[in-house]
């Protein structure tokens, strides 16, 4: 499960502009997102989990 959750894509956070938000070190930022398990443990296809995100 650990494996399966460390390759969820990140969340970066961009301004309106869909420029990214730095943080002091010049990292961009991200945050928390809530993931509906039960819909993307129903993907029965590549294409399906690639939709998902």
């Amino acid at each position: 499960m650990v494996a399966f959750v460390a390759a969820f894509p990140a969340n970066l956070l961009e301004d309106s502009e869909g420029n990214p938000i730095l943080d002091d070190n010049g990292q961009q930022k991200t945050s928390a997102k809530l993931v509906d398990t039960k819909r993307l443990l129903g993907c029965k296809t590549p294409e399906e989990v690639a939709s998902f995100w």
